[in-house]
């Protein structure tokens, strides 16, 4: 509307401290236009409570304490793996000679065909 006829002569518009535009007519007529934006966002958006470099800040904080526990958990986690792994190589060891000591005990029965 106010782009056909402006200037003093033509439309005027004065907005108020409420989101109230008061149009006024060349001819001397007012029209009230209501925000817009009141019907869909009735409240004002919250303010944040931390900027964003101090949200950045808190998250990256976080990330580095998360990590910093799941190494200790990982790092015991692997010295249990390696006491196990040792375990199991002794007892593959000890297997191993018992099945040689079996197999070079002096006391054996003599076999069928040696002489003597």
């Amino acid at each position: 509307m106010k782009t056909f006829h402006g200037g003093i002569t033509g439309w005027r518009d004065e907005q108020l401290p409420d989101g109230v535009v008061i149009w006024t007519s060349p001819t001397g007529k007012t029209y009230r236009t209501v925000p817009a934006g009141a019907e869909l966002f009735s409240n004002p958006a919250p303010r944040r409570s931390r900027t964003r470099a101090d949200e950045r800040a808190a998250r990256i904080a976080r990330a580095r304490n998360r990590n910093h526990v799941q190494r200790r958990v990982n790092t015991a986690e692997q010295e249990l793996r390696q006491v196990r792994k040792a375990g199991i190589e002794a007892r593959k060891f000890r297997n191993r000679m018992r099945d040689m000591l079996f197999l070079f005990r002096a006391n054996r029965a003599p076999a069928r065909f040696a002489p003597g």
